[in-house]
This record gives C-alpha cells, sequence and structure tokens, in this order.
C-alpha cells in the first residue's frame, strides 16, 4: 500500500507548469504583488498622493534595476552564450519590488503590516521563481519541484557496488558480435529484477587541474544480478547553467532509465551525468586552457574512474557522450577530438561552435587569442581536416521553434561529421530550447543508443 506522500506526487503531477502556465503565474503573482504594495504604502501615509509617489518611486527603481541587469547579463557580463529575453525580468522585478517593499514596510514597527510584508515578499519572490520555467520549462509539473533529484546516495554507502567474480562477458567472436547482449544474457533470478532496485550514486571523481561538482551515476537493475553483465556507459552533461542533478530533477533521467530497463530485462546503460563547467557562471569551453584541463577530465579522468569503480564494458563501441546546449557542444567536441573511448554522441541543443558570445570574443577571452587551439577544440575545424570518422555515430536534436540560424549552426556540424563518414540521425521536437524538448530526445534515443552499443538490436522502423 502506497503512503500519503506518492498519492500527493501523483495529484501534484497534474499541475502542469510548462506552456503558458509559468507565464499567467507570474503576471498573476505580479499583479498581486504590485496590489499589497499600493495597499501597504497607502495605509502608512496620511496622503494618498504621498503613498502613490513612493509606489511609483520603488517601481521605477526596480524597472530600471532590472533594466541595467538585463543589459550587463545579456551585452556585458554574458555568463552563458544564450540569450536570455527582457520577458524573464518581469518576475525578476516583482521579486525585487517585493523585498524592497518588506525593507520599507519592516520598519514602521506595525505587526499587522509587517506580516502582510512578508506575504507581499513572499508573491513576489514565488513570481522570481517561475522565470526558469518561463525560459527554459525547467518544471514539467509541480511533483518536480516537490520531488527534488529523488534519492542519491553516497559512493562507498552502496551495497552491491564492488567488482564480483561472477561476471558475463560479451566475447569477441563473430557470433556473439552479430547478437546483442539482451538476446545472450540471462540472469539466474531474473524475477528479482526490478526498476526499485536501480540506483543513484554520487561521487566526486578526481580531475586533473580541473574543479568540476560532484558527479551523479545511474546503475540500472541488472548491474545488481548474477552474472552481472558488463554494461556499455553514456557519460552526459548539463547546459549551462545548470549542474547535474539538472538531469534528474528536470529531465527525470532515472524515470527514464527504469522505464527503458523495464522493456529490456533489466539491462540499460549506465549512466554518468558529469559536471563539464565547474559553476553555472563558468564556461572553459570543455577544452585543456588555462581555465581548467576539461578535456583531460571528460576524456580521460571520467572514464578511468568508472572503469576502476564499477564494472563495464569497455570496448570503445559500447562508450557515448551527451549533453544538452552547453553539454550538448562540449559531447561534440569530446567525440570529434578522439581523445575518449567514446565512439556515440548525443547532441542536444548543441551549438554551431564553444562559443562565448561571439567568435572573436570566444579566441579571445577562451584560447588566449590562440586562434590554432581553438581549432583543434572546434568540431567543423577538425571534421573539415579530412579526419575519417567511419565508426562514429551521432544523435543530434533539437527544438523547431529555436531561432533558424541556431537550429541550421546545429545541422552544419551534424552534417559535416556524416560527410567525413559519421552516421548521424536528425530529429526536431516540438518547443524552444527548453527541458521538455530535452527529455523527449533522451527518451527518443535510447533504443537507438542502446542499438549502437549492441546492448540490445536495432529498433525496426
Amino acid at each position: 500500500m502506497q503512503d500519503w506522500s506518492w498519492y500527493a506526487l501523483e495529484a501534484a503531477k497534474l499541475v502542469q507548469l510548462r506552456g503558458r502556465v509559468p507565464e499567467i503565474i507570474a503576471v498573476i503573482l505580479m499583479l498581486l504583488t504590485l496590489g499589497f504594495l499600493l495597499w501597504l504604502v497607502a495605509k502608512g501615509n496620511s496622503s494618498r498622493k504621498s503613498g502613490l509617489i513612493q509606489v511609483c518611486a520603488i517601481v521605477v527603481a526596480v524597472s530600471v534595476v532590472s533594466t541595467i541587469g538585463w543589459y550587463v547579463l545579456n551585452k556585458v557580463w554574458r555568463p552563458i552564450p544564450d540569450y536570455i529575453g527582457i520577458e524573464v525580468f518581469g518576475p525578476f522585478a516583482s521579486g525585487l519590488s517585493g523585498i524592497v517593499a518588506l525593507v520599507v514596510i519592516a520598519s514602521s514597527k506595525k505587526p499587522r503590516r509587517i506580516i502582510a510584508g512578508l506575504l507581499v515578499c513572499s508573491l513576489s519572490v514565488l513570481g522570481a521563481y517561475a522565470v526558469p520555467n518561463i525560459h527554459y520549462g525547467t518544471y514539467a509539473n509541480l511533483a518536480q519541484v516537490l520531488r527534488g533529484p529523488g534519492k542519491v546516495q553516497a559512493f562507498g554507502e552502496v551495497d552491491g557496488l564492488a567488482p564480483v567474480a561472477d561476471v558475463y562477458r560479451p566475447g569477441d567472436s563473430e557470433s556473439a558480435k552479430q547478437t546483442s547482449l539482451e538476446q545472450r544474457w540471462r540472469p539466474r533470478q531474473a524475477e528479482n529484477i526490478g526498476t526499485d532496485s536501480s540506483v543513484l550514486v554520487q561521487a566526486d571523481i578526481p580531475a586533473t587541474n580541473f574543479s568540476p561538482r560532484p558527479s551523479i551515476v545511474y546503475l540500472p537493475p541488472a548491474y545488481f544480478t548474477r552474472p552481472r553483465p558488463l554494461l556499455p556507459v553514456l557519460v552526459l552533461m548539463p547546459g549551462q547553467p545548470g549542474t547535474p542533478k539538472d538531469w534528474l530533477v528536470n529531465g527525470d533521467l532515472k524515470n527514464t532509465m527504469d522505464r527503458f530497463a523495464e522493456q529490456h530485462n533489466g539491462l540499460a546503460p549506465i549512466v554518468a551525468i558529469a559536471d563539464q563547467l565547474s559553476s553555472s557562471f563558468k564556461n572553459p569551453l570543455c577544452s585543456d586552457t588555462e581555465n581548467g584541463a576539461v578535456a583531460t577530465y571528460l576524456e580521460h579522468d571520467v572514464p578511468a574512474w568508472l572503469e576502476e569503480h564499477f564494472q563495464v564494458d569497455t570496448r570503445p563501441q559500447s562508450w557515448a557522450v551527451g549533453g544538452l546546449s552547453n553539454g550538448g557542444t562540449c559531447a561534440m567536441q569530446v567525440l570529434s577530438r578522439k581523445g575518449g573511448p567514446y565512439r556515440t554522441v548525443l547532441d542536444m541543443s548543441g551549438e554551431e561552435f564553444p562559443n562565448l558570445h561571439n567568435l572573436e570574443t570566444t579566441i579571445d577571452k577562451g584560447f588566449g587569442g590562440d586562434k590554432a587551439a581553438f581549432e583543434e577544440n572546434n568540431p567543423l575545424s577538425i571534421f573539415s581536416s579530412g579526419e575519417d570518422f567511419t565508426g562514429y555515430s551521432a544523435f543530434c536534436s533539437i527544438g523547431d521553434k529555436e531561432p533558424r540560424d541556431v537550429i541550421e549552426g546545429l545541422w552544419k556540424v551534424c552534417r559535416a561529421g556524416h560527410s567525413q563518414g559519421m552516421d548521424v540521425q536528425e530529429r526536431t521536437y516540438s518547443g524552444t530550447h527548453e527541458w521538455k524538448v530535452w527529455e523527449k530526445s533522451l527518451d527518443d534515443e535510447l533504443p537507438w543508443l542502446a542499438a549502437k552499443m549492441n546492448l540490445i538490436r536495432m529498433p525496426s522502423h
């Protein structure tokens, strides 16, 4: 029997937070904030005119600050290459107005006005919280907000991770190559396989001259069976701003992987969600530069650590790298450099080139003005050099409502790889630069990816 929290989360799934919903919520909260602000200031002034002047002064000041913030964020600082529209600063302004109002009202020392001021502040902050959902479609429903990343256990505190002698090895015979792992492997206790036996593990993967945030590893149910099958590995990255946990909270990764495992006798790729940024507001361009040895981390440190601490299929065909937005750009860089074990890439809404606003700024600030260093880390430059990519594969996906130049930029990179022998799949989804696109994309890509890794048979179309 399910407990009350399960029923609460199921009910919360009905409260959708994508599409127009967050915009409507933000507008309502902004209007409520303004209404409370007018009432509170008016109650504290003997002159209605004086109260209105105070309200107007607060609104104008906050609007000016918000506009300056938008300009600095998009035109000066540019911590992320994505353009952030002015529309998302409305809720931000609402939040700032509420905080300013609270400071003003609290000085009155009247309990009723302080309580009302706290209500204004709460509403305004809630309005500001809607910003990510307006721009990125961060949360699909209220359940994702309440659920969080789910149960993530610390590495070293999970039973059953240690190497075992009872391992199923696929072998290198021709017959083994012609059949998938799903067709050959049989667990001795198949009835014990269930999606509730999959595990999320958080681990600090040591890096060479780089300071990544903790990684999260998804281990499917089959990993805990005997004989233990040697499973393929997908190294997955978030976008910017973002953290590895975004794939759990916003991308619903565990449920996506569990559904796939349930359909394939507990088998699924091991997924290591790695950090290519070190901070939401840093972009080291997925390269080895003075900003950090990110290429070394993703191409050597991460695979070596995973092979050391988990029993995985070490053959190159069984390794893939992927990501969304900045993570997609980085994944294509990793594959094109051929520095790691990867043979397949999932590029979701990646950019045309590693980007710090524009090409000139990228070369100047990201690579110290060294154009040759930029080209060594730019997939388009690598593909145009004539490098052979026969035996490599890419699944490229993007939202159909992204700007046309952004869509064409992704296709340009993927088709350049195809011209050098890479097997390339292209797909568009209804949406913009948002999580509903990336969540759907990963779900669709899994059967294709698993077949490329020889985990399952290639799905028929």
